[in-house]
């Protein structure tokens, strides 16, 4: 009840103004009294009237922007107004890339119960004059060629078959898996085995016509079939191509079913650069990929999925991605969101497609070890088995190679620095154990049934 006191006896004037204000106070006090007469204004009851918590409105952070102080914190204040509450967005978290550490102790020779059949291509550094097939099964040798100048061996997906340049006449060599020739390709100057684009499809790189070492013209690719000798030239004029090779790769990566290639070329009249994505069949471009620097490719060569229907690529930030053939585009890793941190290359793709086989350089560390992606879940295991290629020779081709049935990989580790030299380290991803089978040569791939 609201109370109201007028101080009557302090007032002085006339009698009239005194019988007003007698007058005012006794109706004033039978107000009071009665609550019959007033009605005060009611009070409004708001949830302000409690201290509360509102949530800012939050936009999720480009992920390659360092992160800005932190929009998680709680807003508290103490209102006694009524608030006019805006819908507040949930705050997502910036994606993030969960890396984890299994480290493998590499075993002097691989145990008993490991039971493989098959066998790996063993290539020579160059120093030597053998290379080798290593029988799995019975841990022995077996010397497949005899000369310095036989190199650059290739393993088709399906281990059937292998290919080798023989550099001294100028030929590749192609042979079933249990060592019985196929064919002998000959060459032109300065041409040479690519690799594999399928089980049946060689392709042999060349030097562009009239070529001065500027890097403007394109590099072209036969396609061959080692069991028909049917040959292909794959076409190289595609509409804005710059003619800028990726290392090792040239400047058209084809898909294994030659219906898809990547290219870098020019876009938007000549104002951007970048990966252009082309449909062979329809002619016509699926997407284009912007090069943040528009200088040259800034990311690693696409390598395609077995099935052909996406690639991956690193971009500007070392971040790995994935392409679809429809033309979309994901950001697959989140490695260097504070920094360049992470370096991932000379990627593998499992055979079922779910996992990337790779070399991650920890660029604090200075280490540059065997990881593998899962592409189901974003997760990287970092097995801290050290790359075994010297960096100031090989420039790419290294990748760790996967068997036919995905369960085991084979690479060249722990790279001597100081007197040279390297091992050759299987890993069997089921059991979870890594061991040295040879040092000091360069796993090509895994072979099946092999004599």
């Amino acid at each position: 009840m609201v109370v109201a006191r007028l101080e009557c006896a302090n007032m002085n004037g006339t009698n009239r103004i005194l019988k007003i204000v007698r007058i005012g106070c006794f109706l004033l006090l039978l107000c009071n009294l009665t609550g019959c007469l007033f009605q005060s204004p009611k009070i409004l009851k708001t949830a302000a009237s409690k201290a509360e918590t509102i949530q800012p409105v939050y936009t999720p952070p480009n992920p390659n922007v360092k992160a800005t102080p932190s929009t998680e914190e709680i807003i508290t204040r103490t209102s006694t107004i009524a608030p006019i509450l805006t819908p507040t967005l949930a705050i997502t978290a910036a994606p993030q890339t969960d890396m984890k550490e299994n480290c493998l102790t590499i075993l002097p020779e691989l145990p008993k119960d490991i039971n493989l059949k098959g066998g790996i291509i063993l290539e020579n550094h160059g120093g030597a004059d053998k290379n080798y097939l290593y029988d799995l099964e019975t841990k022995t040798e077996k010397v497949i060629s005899i000369s310095q100048s036989d190199r650059f061996f290739r393993v088709s997906p399906d281990g059937k078959w292998y290919a080798y340049e023989d550099l001294q006449n100028k030929l590749v060599r192609v042979f079933s898996s249990d060592q019985k020739p196929i064919r002998i390709i000959g060459l032109e100057n300065s041409w040479g085995v690519y690799d594999w684009l399928n089980n049946e499809i060689l392709l042999i790189m060349g030097s562009p016509e009239g070529d001065t070492g500027s890097g403007d013209l394109a590099i072209p690719f036969i396609a061959i079939n080692p069991f028909t000798n049917q040959r292909t030239t794959l076409e190289q004029n595609y509409p804005g191509i710059n003619h800028m090779d990726w290392p090792g790769a040239g400047n058209t990566v084809y898909n294994p079913q030659l219906t898809m290639v990547v290219y870098y070329g020019n876009f938007n009249e000549g104002a951007d650069r970048g990966a252009i994505l082309w449909d062979m069949r329809k002619k016509k471009s699926i997407a284009k990929i912007p090069n943040t620097y528009n200088s040259g490719p800034p990311y690693s060569a696409p390598i395609w999925s077995p099935d052909g229907s996406k690639f991956i690529y690193t971009n500007d930030n070392d971040e790995v991605m994935l392409a679809n053939d429809d033309g979309s585009v994901s950001q697959i890793t989140y490695l260097n969101k504070d920094g360049f941190q992470f370096s991932p290359n000379f990627f593998s793709w499992s055979p079922d497609e779910e996992k990337i086989a790779f070399w991650l350089n920890n660029n604090n560390l200075k280490r540059e070890s065997l990881a593998v992606l899962d592409l189901s879940t974003g997760e990287i295991t970092d097995y801290c088995i050290t790359a075994g290629y010297d960096p100031s020779r090989m420039v790419y081709d290294p990748a760790p190679e996967w068997s036919q049935d995905g369960n085991f990989l084979v690479m060249e580790a722990n790279y001597l620095q100081e007197i040279g030299g390297s091992d050759v380290v299987i890993v069997d991803m089921s059991k979870n154990l890594a061991a040295k089978i040879e040092e000091n040569f360069i796993p090509m791939g895994f072979l099946v049934g092999i004599q």
